[in-house]
């Protein structure tokens, strides 16, 4: 008898069982609801992109951040279908959950005041239109409680950009932007 072959529909909820092990409710191609079953992360390693789908779908809140001995961050997030908190590493999360790493990081570091006289006629209202994706963050500033991003591209012109647009179009630039001036405790 040929073994039957189980395809990954969609990947529902996670867990962790009582051994500290991830678990994925899944269901079942061609399958009823019923049929749904909980399976461990090593049953699911031939669906790689329906694990990732799942992964950016859930909203999760990070707890607390922290470096370890060779210098890689990791953060601990809890997730509203999971018990407890678990660690991720940052390239993970900020791949996944870029959102709620940048919302971390901003409630964290704290931001300078801008100087009398701002120049509200420089600010970019609308970053489409800007000259390609930009080569760095300059300068993060608080403009009446709005952070404003000094943001330069290859051609060597820079723009006050919105944190909030700056995150939803390069969310890894400003994040990477935050990594370089956040500090954590070591590990």
């Amino acid at each position: 008898m040929d073994p039957i072959d189980f395809v990954v529909e969609k990947i529902l909820k996670k867990r962790i069982n009582d051994q500290n092990e991830s678990e994925f409710y899944i269901k079942w191609e061609g399958y009823d609801r019923r049929d749904n079953t909980w399976e461990p992360k090593e049953n699911l390693l031939g669906c790689p992109d329906a694990l990732a789908d799942f992964e950016k779908t859930r909203k999760g809140i990070i707890l607390g951040a922290k470096r370890d001995r060779i210098g890689n961050i990791w953060f601990l997030m809890k997730f509203g279908d999971v018990a407890i908190a678990e660690e991720y590493p940052a390239n993970e999360a900020n791949m996944f959950w870029p959102d709620s790493v940048i919302k971390f990081y901003e409630t964290r570091l704290l931001w300078q005041q801008s100087p009398d006289g701002f120049d509200q006629a420089s600010l970019t209202e609308n970053i489409e239109g800007t000259d390609g994706d930009p080569q760095n963050i300059q300068y993060v500033t608080d403009v009446n409680g709005e952070l404003l991003m000094w943001v330069q591209w290859p051609n060597g012109n820079c723009k006050w950009v919105k944190a909030k647009e700056a995150s939803k179009a390069w969310p890894q630039l400003v994040i990477r932007y935050y990594e370089d001036r956040v500090s954590f405790d070591r590990i």
